[in-house]
């Protein structure tokens, strides 16, 4: 018959599978590009209502723009929206 060794303590330890959180301040926001310069701005979903119905809308950074074409990928993100 074969023998067992015993298993060090050294080998019993495993990492954690759970995932590293990193704690990451999200504004969760819908992005609009402003049609003048063609930044994309983020705006809330309450705001892009409103805006539908006004004509224009309101970023997190408190800029108003009026939105350009839904295809218009813009040309950079405004930095204040997104930090």
């Amino acid at each position: 018959m074969a023998r067992h060794r015993a298993v060090s303590d050294r080998f019993r330890w495993r990492r954690s599978s759970a995932p590293a959180v990193i704690p990451m301040r999200h504004v969760p926001g819908i992005e609009v590009v402003d049609a003048e310069t063609g930044m994309a701005h983020q705006v809330s979903a309450e705001e892009l209502r409103a805006g539908r119905v006004r004509g224009n809308y309101e970023a997190y950074c408190s800029a108003r723009f009026f939105a350009a074409s839904m295809v218009d990928p813009g040309r950079g993100r405004c930095p204040r929206c997104v930090s």
